[in-house]
């Protein structure tokens, strides 16, 4: 199913992961999903929200991808040791 999921929706990250691309907490990304700031998908009774969500969040905000996320994102630029910077 999952895979299924991934054809439809692209690269899904769990919240842990997709608040920390955004420099943010678990909490405050359960929030925005609720206000419906940010679209996510519920697979196995888990939230996942998919890597073209959030580059579509951080280029409307702005925010600088958290430097661990490179691998996942391919952002240009970034590296392990740096916050790239947009």
């Amino acid at each position: 199913m999952i895979e299924t999921a991934e054809k439809t929706y692209g690269v899904l990250l769990p919240l842990a992961d997709a608040a920390e691309v955004l420099g943010i907490s678990v909490h405050t990304l359960r929030q925005w999903i609720q206000m419906g700031r940010i679209e996510s998908h519920k697979l196995y009774g888990l939230r996942r929200v998919s890597e073209d969500e959030l580059l579509r969040i951080l280029e409307e905000s702005r925010i600088p991808a958290r430097s661990k996320t490179r691998s996942r994102l391919n952002l240009p630029g970034a590296t392990r040791d740096r916050v790239v910077n947009r």
